[in-house]
């Protein structure tokens, strides 16, 4: 059995290598992988915490042949630095990321979901980034709720791990009682209910762990709430640096504007220039781009090894941005389906030349 080497890898779920591999790319498009390693003089491969060969420190994984137009399968020694995209939450992941960086490889990226109370925590510590964050409180009792309902008027609770908008819930007062806002089946469903219905919720919404958080008031278009997703990458000298931003616009009178609640993706400039003058709209874009880069630095106290992020960012109507989450694996379709391609592009080609850098500074000793 022939052992062969490659500079990079990119660890991968099992269900985007295997669709990759047949060409059902789904978030994950590969071939802007292998373009931008031939761009930085490097070769990537690509594997899954499936194809590890037991504690060998080998692996089964697939390179790009241009001359074939195929994906060919090898026998690799792990590479000595690897950009993790899988999302390995069962029982064993995190053991499988130790065993890949056992032998000193660079695992970049592990961290691919973080808890939002621990990144309020290390955000509000810092006043660069402290100005981005709406108030927030470990959701504890009922009688928290009203008595943040009566300061706030709207407050969100949400799970302190998760994504996709899933197990959000937005509560809202008024004069008819108070207005509950959900995910059900992929869409917003709102409901009316007695305000002395908030005693139990904290029981009815379950034993996980949520918080409780002021509700911000997003700018619009035809009652369609906007806010924005950034991603934040290191890249080839290291340094944090922006990919792309875009739009996502909501359903009208949505509570959430994640794409898998309905939401659809536009260009954010375009959107922004909509919504304020072309002055104002060039100045909210830029400090959308300030804010992204100061919270990114920040949250490398969480995990050094962060190296790439996909911020939630809101802009209230008087052109403040706000912090809304983090996510460690971007999916970064926003850019595709916004027919931002160059942006979508630079999503994967950015993690790539990071990658190449660390090998350079390997090499050198530094």
């Amino acid at each position: 059995m022939e052992i062969q080497t490659a500079d990079l890898g990119v660890l991968l779920n099992h269900s985007q290598l295997c669709g990759a591999l047949r060409g059902r790319y789904q978030f994950e498009y590969l071939p802007f992988y292998s373009e931008a390693a031939e761009k930085a003089g490097v070769t990537v491969v690509f594997f899954s915490n499936r194809s590890l060969l037991g504690e060998t420190g080998y692996t089964y994984a697939y390179v790009w042949n241009p001359d074939t137009n195929t994906y060919e399968q090898g026998v690799y020694k792990i590479p000595s630095v690897v950009h993790n995209r899988a999302l390995l939450l069962k029982k064993g992941g995190k053991q499988i990321y130790s065993f890949i960086a056992r032998d000193g490889t660079i695992l970049y990226n592990r961290i691919m979901r973080f808890d939002k109370w621990e990144v309020h925590r290390h955000l509000v510590q810092n006043p660069q980034t402290a100005q981005y964050i709406p108030d927030t409180e470990r959701l504890r009792s009922d009688r928290q709720i009203l008595s943040w309902l009566r300061k706030y008027q709207t407050v969100y609770l949400k799970p302190r791990s998760g994504s996709l908008g899933w197990g959000v819930v937005r509560l809202r007062l008024s004069d008819a009682g108070l207005i509950v806002s959900r995910t059900v089946a992929g869409c917003s469903r709102h409901h009316t209910v007695p305000l002395e219905t908030i005693a139990g919720i904290r029981h009815k919404i379950g034993k996980r762990p949520y918080l409780i958080q002021e509700a911000i008031p997003l700018i619009q278009l035809d009652e369609q709430p906007i806010d924005f997703r950034v991603t934040v990458q290191k890249g080839e000298k290291g340094e944090w640096t922006i990919s792309g931003a875009v739009a996502k616009i909501g359903v009208p009178n949505a509570h959430a504007t994640n794409l898998a609640v309905g939401a659809r993706a536009a260009e954010a400039k375009q959107v922004l220039d909509s919504v304020f003058s072309k002055s104002e709209a060039a100045e909210v874009y830029r400090d959308l781009k300030k804010a992204s880069l100061r919270i990114a630095r920040q949250m490398e106290q969480i995990g050094p090894e962060i190296a790439d992020l996909g911020l939630d960012l809101a802009v209230t109507e008087d052109g403040k941005v706000k912090f809304i989450e983090a996510n460690g694996r971007d999916l970064r379709i926003a850019f595709h389906k916004a027919n931002q391609r160059q942006m979508w592009r630079n999503t994967f080609y950015t993690p790539i030349l990071y990658g190449a850098y660390l090998l350079r500074k390997r090499g050198s000793g530094k």
